[in-house]
């Protein structure tokens, strides 16, 4: 123990001993005899007492020691390294999983470790990361078929449009001929009936009303469409192609204006 600590510890003990000096001259009562007590409390030995505590310092700062042995050893701080040692590597595993708020530095980081939530402590396999790390694909999406097809004649003049419409009657059915302008609607209704047991019977009856359009060439009259129902409802009408027309011969112009010719383009009923 160094030499201050030294004077420190006799200091304390003479300092004792005039605490018992105090109280050792009080008076007595008449019983006692004054003589031989006095003499014996001044030439008592000193008594054995504790030393104060002596602080001791940690790397986070001083406090005082519980202990009445002296200042703390180092393998009295073993213990709490461990504790600090613990608290830092939770705070590092929980900094690890939270995203970066900084994008330029997850570039280079790992990917944490994932844990399986059934047994704490043991590491999933490499594949079961791959697994939960890529989302499941969506199911790819199915084209639906038409309900309408539509075909050109032979000669190229004509065009039939088949509809197929399976479990609609014919009385569901309507062909629609509009002149101005020229257009065919076909329409049809769809009727589901569904039946429903709740506490009684209960039969609910759903009706549907689908429409179609078809653009006719201009002019078309009524007689030159031709409709049948044979499984399929087949509409037949005229095609409208585009005909290339003739140049035009170029006519003298004035200097300075621009000249006007060339092919157009105009759509023709056959």
């Amino acid at each position: 123990m160094p030499t201050g600590s030294r004077n420190i510890s006799q200091d304390f003990l003479h300092s004792w001993e005039a605490f018992d000096r105090t109280f050792a001259a009080q008076p007595q009562p008449a019983s006692y005899s004054s003589g031989e007590d006095s003499e014996s409390l001044n030439h008592r030995p000193p008594r054995n007492r504790p030393m104060a505590p002596e602080p001791f310092s940690t790397p986070f700062g001083s406090h005082a020691s519980t202990s009445s042995s002296g200042p703390m050893t180092p393998g009295d701080s073993e213990p709490l390294d461990h504790v600090w040692g613990a608290v830092r590597k939770a705070k590092e595993r929980e900094m690890a999983a939270s995203p970066s708020k900084i994008k330029s530095l997850e570039r280079g980081r790992s990917p944490p470790i994932l844990h399986s939530p059934l047994r704490r402590g043991v590491p999933l396999q490499p594949a079961a990361q791959a697994a939960s790390r890529v989302p499941s694909p969506a199911p790819p999406l199915r084209r639906q078929r038409s309900i309408v097809e539509f075909r050109d004649s032979p000669d190229g003049t004509r065009v039939t449009a088949k509809f197929d419409i399976p479990g609609v009657d014919k009385e569901d059915m309507n062909v629609t001929y509009h002149p101005f302008p020229a257009r065919l609607e076909i329409s049809w209704t769809i009727v589901e009936v569904t039946e429903r047991d709740v506490e009684e019977c209960m039969t609910v009856r759903e009706e549907r009303t689908v429409c179609r359009t078809i653009l006719l060439p201009e002019g078309t009259r009524f007689d030159e469409i031709d409709a049948k129902l044979h499984r399929r409802l087949e509409v037949t009408y005229p095609k409208v192609r585009a005909a290339r027309a003739k140049p035009r011969t170029p006519t003298p112009q004035r200097r300075g204006l621009p000249r006007h010719g060339g092919s157009e383009r105009t759509l023709d009923a056959w």
